[in-house]
């Protein structure tokens, strides 16, 4: 636990096995062997950080399209699609603890005319 403190890490795991039982290497020993592993094997891997966005659906007319485009790509939201219609709908993932001011962002900038559902949930890789 001490070495995914130490790490800075959280919600992981590590899993250390070992082979050969027996009490030669005592109790600090084991210890230590095991923190070394463990270590290693979060040195060897990709730490990764999830952050959970929600998906949202804006329904727009389409003198308001180009508003939003270029809203979206100053927000730097994600882009899943764009369906046209008689209207435009508009599918947008958007990190959950910035949904509701996105919301009132993209409310403000159709004057009140976007429709705005929301719907399921997605952890993606975080891109600082």
């Amino acid at each position: 636990m001490d070495v995914i403190n130490n790490k800075g890490l959280q919600d992981v795991a590590v899993v250390v096995t070992r082979y050969f039982g027996g009490k030669l290497l005592g109790a600090g020993g084991l210890i230590r062997a095991y923190s070394q592993a463990a270590a290693q094997g979060i040195d060897a891997a990709a730490v990764v950080k999830k952050v959970l966005h929600r998906e949202l659906q804006v329904v727009i007319e389409y003198p308001l399209y180009g508003l939003l485009q270029k809203k979206i790509e100053e927000l730097g939201l994600y882009l899943i699609g764009v369906d046209y219609t008689d209207v435009v709908e508009v599918h947008l993932l958007v990190q959950e603890p910035d949904k509701d001011v996105i919301i009132k962002t993209l409310v403000n900038l159709s004057n009140g005319k976007a429709e705005i559902s929301e719907g399921g949930t997605v952890y993606l890789d975080f891109q600082p």
